[in-house]
């Protein structure tokens, strides 16, 4: 999904390059960038995508709220005052199958955002 909406912003500044470097053979794509800048061109855009075929009637409880999946699990051991209600996470793990990653950091990072996101909407916030 952000990919199309990288490719989007590429073609973009693509099309606004494209007639200065017909015009001159540049030896790097740097210098054609120094050239875009001095002939005032615009070297920034905005990329949308939407999904296509996305909908979900949650009265009848059908439709396909999701264009793409993938699969993991999180298994926690959480430590309750029965008492009190408060709780404590002790250890928390996440399994993904995101297939090859790009950048392992960046995957990491983000289910683990993903994870403590859950976390508060289910433990802090009010259902």
């Amino acid at each position: 999904m952000y990919g199309a909406a990288v490719l989007d912003v590429c073609e973009q500044i693509k099309a606004r390059m494209e007639p200065v470097a017909s015009r001159n053979n540049f030896n790097s794509f740097a210098e054609l960038a120094v050239v875009c800048f001095a002939e005032r061109i615009d070297l920034s855009a905005h990329g949308f995508f939407i999904t296509p075929d996305i909908g979900f009637d949650w009265k009848m409880g059908k439709g396909k709220p999701f264009r793409y999946f993938t699969y993991g699990a999180a298994f926690s051991e959480v430590e309750i005052d029965t008492f009190t209600g408060d709780f404590h996470t002790r250890v928390a793990n996440r399994i993904m199958d995101l297939v090859f990653s790009l950048n392992p950091a960046t995957d990491v990072g983000q289910t683990e955002g993903a994870f403590i996101q859950g976390l508060g909407w289910l433990a802090l916030e009010e259902l």
